[in-house]
C-alpha cells in the first residue's frame, strides 16, 4: 500500500480518516524501487485498527481479530486498545464476523481455482471476449476514464480492475475474500489496490469514485436493494455506476439447480468441491464434448460452486434495477449487455442528485 493512497481510505465504522503505522516495509515486485509497505496497521480516532498483511489492507470490521497475533507482536498494550474497540464496536463486529464467515469461506475457495499458471476462461470468455464484455457494459467514452477515480466492488480475481486501471488514474479493488491476496500478487499496476473489505462496511466517504462497477456480487447479499444503495453512494456527480446481476431464467434445469440449493448451501465446502468434482464435472465434459466445446475443470467447477455454494443468491428483473436507478437520482439508465443468465445496467448520477 502506498503511503499516499492513505488520502482515499476511511474507517470501515466510523468513515474518520485513517492514519497509517508502518510494520515493515519492503518492495513491490522485482522491477520496482519505489518502497512499498507490506505489513502495517490503519488507525482511527475511533479506535479502530485494520491490519495491512502482504501489502493488502484488510478493513473489515473483523480484521483486527483475523490478524491479531501480528498486530500485538507490533502495537504496545494492545490488550488495552482491544478492549476498547470491543467496548466500542462488539456487536457489529460479532455480526461481521459471524456473516462474513462462510461468504469468506465460499468465494476465496472459488477464485482460488484461478491461482494457476494454465489459462482458465471465467464465465465461458477468454481473456479478450472479458475484456470486450467490460467496455460493453460500461458503455463508457475515453474521456470518462481519463483522470478518473474507479472502484471494482467485489472484484474475485481482479482482472476487471486490472483493466480499469490501464484506462484510469487509480483503481481500487474491493473484495471480501482472500482472493485480493492472489491478485494484488499478480498485479503489475502500482494505480491498482487490492483490498479487502465488505460493502455493508465501505471504507471510504460517500462520492469518492467517478466510476463504480461490481459484477455478480450485489445479489449474493440478503437484500440486493440494500448493497445497491451503499455501492451507488460511492459515485461523483456526474459519475457512472454499472452492475451486473442476475435475472430469472425460465429453463428447468436451472429452477433444478435453484432447487438443489436447499441441500447444498448447506454442506461443507469441501464436501460440495468433490460432490461436484465427481458428478456434475463428468456430466458437463461429456455434454461438452457432444457440443464440441471443451472447458477446461477448473472454470466448470468455479460456474458450479458460484450457482450452488453461496447462502444467498438472489434474482431480479431488468426493469425493478433500472427502478432503483432512477429513485437513486440516475440518468441515462440503460441496459447495456445481457444473456440467458443475467445483464448489466448502468447509469449517470445526476449533478443535481442529493
Amino acid at each position: 500500500m502506498n503511503k499516499y493512497l492513505i488520502d482515499y481510505l476511511r474507517c470501515s465504522l466510523c468513515k474518520n480518516e485513517l492514519t497509517y503505522l508502518p510494520f515493515a516495509t519492503g518492495q513491490k515486485g522485482t522491477n520496482d524501487s519505489r518502497e512499498m509497505e507490506t505489513d502495517g496497521c490503519l488507525r482511527c480516532s475511533c479506535g479502530m485498527i485494520f491490519p495491512i498483511i502482504g501489502g493488502v489492507p484488510r478493513l473489515l470490521p473483523e480484521s483486527f481479530l483475523d490478524y491479531e497475533t501480528v498486530i500485538e507482536k507490533n502495537i504496545p498494550g494492545y490488550h488495552i486498545v482491544r478492549s476498547k474497540i470491543l467496548a466500542s464496536y462488539k456487536e457489529i463486529i460479532d455480526f461481521s464476523t459471524t456473516r462474513n464467515r462462510s461468504i469468506k469461506q465460499t468465494f476465496g475457495f472459488e477464485w482460488s481455482l484461478l491461482q494457476t499458471s494454465e489459462q482458465v476462461n471465467v464465465w465461458d470468455l477468454n481473456d479478450r471476449q472479458f475484456e470486450d464484455q467490460l467496455w460493453n457494459e460500461l458503455k463508457a467514452e475515453e474521456t470518462d476514464f481519463k483522470n478518473a477515480t474507479a472502484i471494482d466492488v467485489g472484484c474475485g480475481h481482479g482482472r476487471s480492475g486490472m483493466l480499469l486501471a490501464e484506462k484510469c488514474s487509480i483503481v481500487f479493488c474491493l473484495d471480501i475474500g482472500r482472493s485480493v491476496e492472489h491478485a494484488a500478487k499478480i498485479n503489475s499496476r502500482m494505480n491498482c489496490i487490492f483490498i479487502q473489505a465488505d460493502l455493508n462496511h465501505l471504507p471510504f466517504a460517500n462520492g469518492s469514485f467517478d466510476i463504480v462497477y461490481s459484477s455478480g456480487v450485489l445479489h449474493h447479499n440478503p437484500d440486493t436493494k440494500a448493497a445497491f444503495s451503499k455501492v451507488s453512494a460511492l459515485v461523483k456527480k456526474g459519475g457512472i455506476l454499472c452492475v451486473w446481476l442476475y435475472k430469472p431464467f425460465h429453463n428447468s434445469i436451472h429452477k433444478v439447480m435453484l432447487g438443489l440449493r436447499n441441500i447444498t448451501t448447506r454442506l461443507p465446502l469441501k464436501l460440495q468441491f468433490w460432490l461436484y468434482f465427481f458428478t456434475l464435472l463428468p456430466i458437463h465434459k461429456i455434454m461438452g464434448l457432444l457440443k464440441g466445446k471443451s472447458k477446461s475443470w477448473r472454470e466448470i467447477m468455479i460456474n458450479q460452486l458460484d450457482m450452488l455454494s453461496p447462502k444467498y443468491r438472489h434474482e431480479h428483473a431488468p426493469y425493478e434495477v433500472e427502478a432503483w436507478f432512477k429513485a437513486a437520482m440516475y440518468t441515462n439508465v440503460e441496459m447495456t449487455t445481457t444473456n440467458n443468465y443475467g445483464f448489466s445496467m448502468r447509469g449517470t448520477l445526476a449533478e443535481d442528485a442529493k
